[in-house]
């Protein structure tokens, strides 16, 4: 499961209005390459009890993984199995309450690395941006062909035909087999991936250095060392 955030419209109300109001949907799938459950959407609410769309929201959270418990709960010879949710690195998952929940109900929740997300997340790394592209393209015909602004009605109606487009099984297949999320492939994931810094050879403390070093050469000072020249 992932979130991903987009514009209802670009244009504005009114003189001085920016116009960028937007909706949040939460995505599941699974590896056999369907959907787990329908998205949710959250739209920007002023009024709301949890918050601005805030997916941060512990009962937000809670609302959500009580759908997805219900919708993929095992049943027949099956009942009893566990299954595994894998989600971002997210706060709103750490609370104690939906953790007993997700225990009790046999889930195991696992969260992919920090700054990892585009390389092992299926969603991240392979449906959201054609996704992305299908919505514009369909919200800007829409507001050309009518010239109204996307409000949180035609949301809805707009944003099917790109999702349907979008989340096909073949895509979503191809997504868990090239991150190695099933089959489990570990060895997809490279040493040379998660730490883009070392193909530049350069780290921040070498940064650092070299910054101070030119900072006192300028000044008519000694640079300072650098490191492997002592």
């Amino acid at each position: 499961m992932d979130q991903i955030t987009l514009p209802l419209s670009y244009q504005p109300k009114f003189p001085g209005d920016p116009g960028r109001e937007s909706a949040t949907l939460l995505v599941s799938v699974c590896a056999e390459g369907y959907s787990s459950m329908p998205p949710m959407v959250i739209f920007q609410s002023t009024d709301s009890p949890l918050g601005d769309h805030d997916w941060d929201n512990p009962l937000r959270a809670r609302f959500w993984f009580k759908k997805f418990e219900k919708k993929t709960r095992p049943s027949g010879n099956e009942e009893g199995e566990y299954r595994q949710l894998s989600v971002r690195w997210h706060r709103s998952f750490i609370n104690i309450k939906l953790l007993n929940y997700a225990v009790k109900h046999r889930v195991e929740i696992g969260a992919f690395g920090i700054n990892t997300n585009h390389i092992v997340n299926p969603l991240d790394y392979a449906c959201f941006a054609p996704f992305k592209a299908r919505y514009d393209k369909a919200r800007r015909e829409y507001e050309r062909g009518t010239g109204k602004r996307v409000d949180k009605a035609t949301f809805l109606r707009i944003i099917a035909k790109p999702y349907l487009e979008t989340f096909t099984i073949p895509l979503i297949q191809r997504a868990f087999r090239e991150t190695g999320q099933w089959p489990v492939h570990p060895d997809i994931i490279t040493p040379r991936l998660p730490i883009p810094s070392r193909d530049l050879g350069l780290f921040a403390s070498d940064l650092h250095v070299a910054v101070n070093a030119e900072d006192e050469h300028s000044a008519g000072g000694e640079p300072a060392a650098t490191p492997g020249t002592h």
